[in-house]
Parts: C-alpha cells; sequence; structure tokens
C-alpha cells in the first residue's frame, strides 16, 4: 500500500504520472520543412587508445569494472542551433558502416539533403553523413548527425503538444496534495508535465547514443535504425539495465558501454557481456548509495536533513515516459532478460560491494545527491527498475507509460526525418584550439562539477579536467568568443570564474 502521508512511494508516483500522461498527445501537424546548420569537430583519441583523455578518467574515476574495450565512443563532437535558436551539443559517428552497408556513394558536396526518405533510393552521401542518406551512405547517416539533429526536433514537437495539450494540463492542475507530495518525495522534477518532457528527451539520447553502434546493426538509414531498436526491445532493456545517472554521464561524454549482437529474427540484442557488465555496475551504484544508510532515510529537496522513509515491497513504475535510468525506480527480481526484452526485478541476494577495487574507490564525476534521491531509500536486496516500464492500474485499467511513450517518440521521429533538412560542410573542421587553466574557486562537490562540466559543453568546450582538490579546471574552447559566454554561463549559475590567464589588477 501507498504511504498516506505522501511521502517516498514509486508505486503511488507511477500512478498519479499515468494518470495525468492518460493517452499521451500526439503531434497532428509537422512543421513545413526547414534546413539546420551543422559543425563537426573530431574527437581526439589519448595516444594508444580509441578514447580520448577525458573518456578514459571518467572510465577509470567512475564506471567500474568497465574496462575501455567494453566502450564504444562517438568519433565526432556535433554542434548546432536548433528550430527555437538553442545551441546543441552532441556527439556523432558518421564514417560508421551499417552491416547492410556497402561502399558510400559519391561524396557529397555538403549541399543540404534529406534526413531520410522513402526505400533506399540511390543518391550522394558526404563523409559525415550529411548529405542524402539514401545510398550505401544510408548507414552513416544512421550514426551521423541526422539522428541527433531530428531527436532534439522531436522533443521540442513533443513538449510543445504536452504543454498544448487541455486533457494533460487539467489533469495535472487537479492532482490532490497527496499526489504532489509523493511526487516531490519520489522524483527529481516536481511538476508532472515536466517529468512526461524529461521521459521524451531520456529516449531521444538513448537513440543517439545507440547510433553509435550503427555498425554493429543491420541498418542502414536513420529511419530503420530507430525502428529496428523499438522493435528489438533496447529502449526497454536500458530502462531495466542502465542506472540513475549513467545516461547523462556517457551521453555527454560520446561513451556507450554497450556491444550489440544480432537476433535470429533480424533484430538486435545487447550481448550477455554487456547486460552482466552494466548490472554490475548499477549494483555498484546502489550499493554507493544505500551503504551506511541503514535507517534508509534520504535527505530533504532543501538539503536540510534527511526524512524517514519506509519502502513496501513491490514491484512499481518510475517517472512517467522516462524510458532511460534518469527516473529509475522501485524493486523487483533480477531479470533473466531474454534477447532484447526487459524484464521483472526482486534480488534475493546481494554481491560484497565492500570488496577490493569499489571500497575506497574515488567516486567523481556523477551526481551523489541525484543518487541518494534515488537509490538512498531502497530496502536492502531491493533493486531499482524505471517506473515507466512497470504496468500500473488506473481507473481500473493497467496501463504502462514506456511502451506508449517510446511509440508516440519513434514515430514523430521518422516522420520528422522528411522535415528536417541539415547542412554542413562534408569536411569536418580540425579543432585547432588548446587547452587552458581557469579556477572556480566555489566548487564543493560532484553537484558542482557536473553543472561546471555541463555549462562547459553545451558551449562547445572540451573538459580535459575539473579537480575540487585544486579548484581548477582544464578546458579547450572552440574560440574566445566561445570561452566568453562559457564563463558568463557559469557565472550564472552562481559560481566564481577566475581566469589565470589574465593577470591580477595592480
Amino acid at each position: 500500500m501507498g504511504q498516506p502521508d505522501g511521502g517516498y512511494d514509486r508505486l503511488a508516483a507511477a500512478q498519479v504520472l499515468a494518470r495525468v500522461a492518460g493517452q499521451l498527445p500526439a503531434v497532428e501537424h509537422l512543421p513545413p520543412p526547414f534546413e539546420l546548420a551543422v559543425e563537426l569537430t573530431p574527437l581526439t583519441p589519448s595516444p594508444g587508445s580509441h578514447l580520448t583523455s577525458a573518456q578514459l578518467r571518467y572510465l577509470h574515476s567512475a564506471l567500474h569494472p568497465c574496462e575501455p574495450h567494453q566502450i564504444t565512443t562517438a568519433t565526432h563532437r556535433l554542434h548546432w542551433q536548433d528550430s527555437t535558436t538553442t545551441p546543441n551539443l552532441a556527439h556523432c559517428t558518421p564514417g560508421a558502416p551499417g552491416a547492410a552497408g556497402g561502399a558510400g556513394g559519391a561524396g557529397g558536396a555538403g549541399g543540404a539533403g534529406a534526413a531520410d526518405g522513402a526505400d533506399g533510393a540511390d543518391g550522394a552521401d558526404g563523409a559525415d553523413g550529411v548529405g542524402s542518406p539514401h545510398s550505401a551512405g544510408g548507414a552513416r547517416s544512421a550514426g551521423g548527425v541526422v539522428v541527433a539533429v531530428v531527436a532534439r526536433e522531436t522533443v521540442l514537437l513533443l513538449r510543445r503538444a504536452l504543454g498544448a495539450d487541455g486533457g494533460v494540463r487539467g489533469r495535472a492542475a487537479g492532482m490532490s496534495a497527496r499526489e504532489r507530495a509523493v511526487l516531490d518525495a519520489t522524483t527529481t522534477d516536481r511538476e508532472a508535465v515536466e517529468i512526461l518532457g524529461v521521459g521524451f528527451e531520456t529516449t531521444a539520447r538513448a537513440l543517439v547514443q545507440h547510433a553509435w553502434l550503427v555498425g554493429q546493426t543491420p541498418y542502414r538509414t536513420a529511419g530503420e535504425l530507430a525502428r529496428g531498436l523499438h522493435e528489438s526491445g533496447i529502449f526497454g532493456v536500458v530502462a531495466n539495465t542502465w542506472y540513475w545517472g549513467l545516461q547523462s554521464e556517457t551521453y555527454r561524454r560520446g561513451m556507450i558501454p554497450v556491444t550489440l549482437e544480432p537476433r535470429p529474427d533480424g533484430g538486435v540484442a545487447y550481448t550477455t557481456a554487456s547486460r552482466t557488465l552494466l548490472r554490475t555496475m548499477k549494483d555498484a551504484r546502489i550499493a554507493r548509495s544505500t551503504r551506511n544508510n541503514s535507517s534508509q532515510s534520504r535527505p530533504n529537496r532543501d538539503g536540510s536533513g534527511p526524512t524517514s522513509q519506509s519502502r513496501p515491497d513491490y514491484e512499481s513504475p518510475g517517472p512517467a515516459g522516462q524510458s532511460l535510468p534518469d527516473g529509475e525506480g522501485s524493486s523487483s527480481a533480477r531479470p533473466s532478460l531474454p534477447d532484447g526484452e526487459g524484464s521483472s526485478l526482486v534480488r534475493q541476494s546481494r554481491p560484497d560491494y565492500e570488496s577490493p577495487g569499489l571500497a575506497g574507490r574515488s567516486w567523481t564525476g556523477y551526481d551523489d545527491a541525484g543518487l541518494v534521491r534515488q537509490y538512498g531509500p531502497l530496502a536492502y536486496a531491493e533493486v531499482p527498475r524505471c517506473l515507466a516500464n512497470m504496468p500500473v492500474t488506473v481507473a481500473g485499467e493497467r496501463h504502462a507509460l514506456l511502451p506508449a511513450a517510446v511509440e508516440l517518440f519513434i514515430d514523430t521521429f521518422v516522420r520528422m526525418l522528411d522535415v528536417v533538412r541539415i547542412t554542413g560542410s562534408p569536411d569536418p573542421q580540425e579543432e585547432s584550439s588548446m587547452s587552458e587553466v581557469f579556477e572556480v574557486p566555489d566548487m564543493t562537490c560532484s553537484h558542482c562539477t557536473n553543472t561546471i562540466t555541463g555549462v562547459l559543453e553545451s558551449h562547445g568546450a572540451t573538459v580535459d579536467e575539473i579537480s575540487l582538490d585544486s579548484k581548477q579546471v582544464v578546458a579547450a574552447f572552440p574560440s574566445a568568443e566561445a570561452r566568453e559566454q562559457a564563463f558568463e554561463a557559469i557565472r550564472d549559475q552562481g559560481y566564481t570564474v577566475v581566469d589565470t590567464a589574465v593577470p591580477p589588477a595592480g
């Protein structure tokens, strides 16, 4: 049973969100075709590795026991302004051929090309996947700029549809005080409509990250990739096996700890080794947030101290539409996870997390407060799972948000492939900026480092190092203008930036 006081209760939160969502509103009318300009910058691997130095540091500090060979990395950083003129930063692998792809067509000249099209007509394709994807280069489009750019536009459309839907708005406005208290205590976002929107964003990130694996798939175009991942159940697997924060941390670094393998039915699945690795990393994160937490307490949102939380022993769903780790929730049994399918979770025993290699490790690069909010209240032997990926009963009917949200996202994404046209140079620009050092003296925790890293990367900077001990940040900026804009954005977040390249006055 749910807690009557409206405290931490993932089953109740899932029911609230499912009721507010109802039948998620579809996008009836697409915008007319439009163009977006993109810029590509190749990532520079560390000597002797396929990963960059920043990726290697993150891997060794936060992804135990993952090894470098278990990581696939994007090859390029992508910058563009979306249709709302908001700057965006993502990663892509424009040169990766799909398993079905042969030799690429003639190189494009950087002109506009439809993001995807009808049934594989022949055409030219630029080496970066900017041109028409209808040739064998369509495989490159599946891993190139198309997926990231169109996924962003899909999120914008679906968020607008949510905000404009009178039924969703009315149900959100009519939430009881207890329902609001449940969301406030249980989820990382307070507003139901915002949680639904975040679910579409996490779905988009999952699609973009798995596009970096296009060479391990039979898919040749962005549309084939999106449909194939959906039909293979990949989004459900992500929801069940990735831990809270893994997606956002790896997404912004252009890396994914997954390998795909073919299924007999023509789809794809995570390899057994990948599923095992993800479960092990998730177990370690749960252990970190619940270790020394025998009272099952969690901090208040205002940081004023812990509030006691009891956990009913049930399976429960999570933030609506949150198809990915950013909104995982409750317990269920450890699944055997058949090929490409998510399943139920309750685990009876837990490995020794205080073993060498975990105890005393320097865990950095992620949001400790977020971990405690998501995993701190878990009872021993409980394993969290994406709340949206489990059915709940609403008005006497069984309902699950994840399948509906993913179906709506993929359908809208595929339709938008005929709308968005991408322009850009087929020759990615070599990164010419040099790393420089500056200080942020008021950094005090991993939340600070995550915030500052996110701000810098959103302005196109590459963060090579960030240290709480020295308060120093090492980053490379694409331009002097981007550097100044990033510094100003950090200050807007309430931090002080000390530019060590500028001598003090006097």
